[in-house]
Formats: structure tokens, C-alpha cells, sequence
């Protein structure tokens, strides 16, 4: 619930980050279960954040792992889409931006009767069909300093998206992205996001969230979720105390924003 009032209603898009928490001597953790790599101990949390000068400020969270999703009966496609959904009503129209491991035909189809925006950066390795609305593929293949838009395409010749491809020169690989927006709005949202998206790292860095470990799930969301705020504190208290040192930057308040009454929590199941 505190956690949750971190979320800033005039955010222009939403942060989610994946992260994995490996535990390899946690034999007996009933909620740690397998990574990505099939023989690492560890669970997932997948992080929700708003956008803060250059950082995240997080204000929602979810765990997961493979041995959760079996005994719940759940899949990786339903624990994120149940982290989205919920909270459909509180982020409106802002854009989720997502990074690769989010690039899949199950989440989106989730996304779009769900009405959520997304802006998700597709991942080329698999070998993903895009097709045109005649249904003829799209060749992902662009030049260095290139930008291209595909509007009214079909991923994996079923969800409708718009797709956009940017070579900035200099990277070793171009950027190719499926989005709910125009074309040109989703490139300049996923470039901002590229700016911060270390940003989560730092709570891995600076306050141990690798190292949380509990015996009970609850209470190492607790634990998870009393760090998160503990790092928005320190995001939006030190950038206050550069503002008065240094000068510059928008004085909004003690709080940087109004937070969300807690009626209004209840409204999406917080």
C-alpha cells in the first residue's frame, strides 16, 4: 500500500523491469524455484517504475518463479499480465515500456484487450514474422542511420501493432519496436527509457535487493517492497537537496507530487 503511493499520476509512460534473484543454496524455499537457465535456485521480481529525472522511482512489484507458477497453476504470461492489469485503471493511457523478454504473442494480446499501451522492444533473435496487412512479411533489415515506419502490421501475423525500426550510428545493432502509439511518438518514448534503464540496477548496487531472502514469500515482499521505498526516498530527497545546493529544476514540495488516496488504491485491489 505505501509502496503504491509512489506511483506519479503525471508520468509520461511506465518502467517494468525483470529482474532475477538468484539463491542457489535456498533448497528448501518453498518460493524459489528455477531461472532462465534451467539449473540456477532463484525467483523473479518484476519491478514497475515511473520515470524521475534520468531515474525510476518505483511503486509496484510482483514475484514470481518457477516453482510458484507451477503450484499456482499460473505461467509467466499470466504473472505479468496480473502485475499490467491490475493496474489498468490507475495508469490510463500512459505507455508500458518493455524491454525484450516482454517481446511475446500471449502478453500482447493481453495488452491490447486489457486497452493498455505498450511500447515493447521486439526481440529479433527468435525469429519473429512480422507481415503487412496483405499478410506478406516484413523484412526486419535496415541500414546504419535509418529509421522506418510500419503502421497496421501483424505480429506474428496476428496482433494488429504498429512497428518502427532506428539505426543510430555508431550502435552495432539496430533498435526495432511494436507499439500501441504513432510511430514516431513510441521511438521518442523508448529513447528516453533507454536513458534510465540502468537505473534498477542501482537498487541491486546500493541496497542489497539481490541479497533479500526470507523464509516466507510474504514477508520477502515485505522486506522487497520496504527497500523500494527506501530507494524513492533516496532518489526524491537527494534530488531536493541538489536543487537547493546546486539551484535548477522545478520545486514541487516536500512530496514531488501528490499521492493517491488510499480509496483509490482499493479501486485496483492494491
Amino acid at each position: 500500500m505505501a509502496l503504491l503511493r509512489l506511483y506519479w499520476e503525471q508520468a509520461p509512460y511506465i518502467l517494468a523491469d525483470p529482474t532475477e534473484i538468484a539463491r542457489p543454496q535456498a533448497k528448501r524455499t518453498a518460493y524459489v524455484g528455477r531461472l532462465k537457465d534451467g539449473k540456477t535456485r532463484g525467483f523473479w521480481l518484476l519491478l514497475l517504475g515511473t520515470p524521475y529525472r534520468g531515474r525510476v522511482v518505483p511503486f509496484h512489484f510482483i514475484s514470481y518463479s518457477s516453482r510458484t507458477i507451477a503450484k499456482e497453476a499460473t505461467s509467466r504470461n499470466q504473472e505479468h499480465n496480473r502485475a499490467f492489469a491490475k493496474l489498468r485503471e490507475m495508469i490510463g493511457d500512459k505507455p508500458l515500456v518493455l524491454d525484450r523478454e516482454f517481446s511475446y504473442e500471449g502478453l500482447l494480446e493481453d495488452l491490447v484487450v486489457e486497452s493498455i499501451n505498450f511500447v515493447i522492444r521486439l526481440n529479433t533473435s527468435n525469429g519473429v514474422s512480422i507481415l503487412d496487412e496483405e499478410k506478406k512479411p516484413i523484412s526486419l533489415t535496415i541500414s546504419p542511420g535509418q529509421t522506418v515506419y510500419h503502421k497496421g502490421v501483424y505480429y506474428r501475423g496476428k496482433v494488429k501493432v504498429n512497428l518502427v525500426g532506428y539505426w543510430k550510428p555508431g550502435l552495432s545493432e539496430p533498435l526495432w519496436l511494436i507499439t500501441s502509439l504513432e510511430c514516431e511518438a513510441a521511438l521518442e518514448t523508448y529513447r528516453a527509457r533507454m536513458k534510465i534503464e540502468e537505473s534498477f540496477k542501482d537498487t541491486k548496487d546500493l541496497l542489497g535487493l539481490d541479497k533479500v531472502m526470507n523464509k516466507s514469500r510474504e514477508n520477502m515482499e515485505k522486506m522487497v517492497a520496504l527497500l523500494l521505498i527506501a530507494y524513492a526516498i533516496g532518489v526524491l530527497v537527494g534530488e531536493q537537496l541538489r536543487d537547493a545546493a546546486y539551484g535548477g529544476g522545478k520545486k514541487l514540495g516536500p512530496l514531488f507530487w501528490s499521492f493517491r488516496a488510499p480509496e483509490a488504491q482499493a479501486e485496483v485491489g492494491a
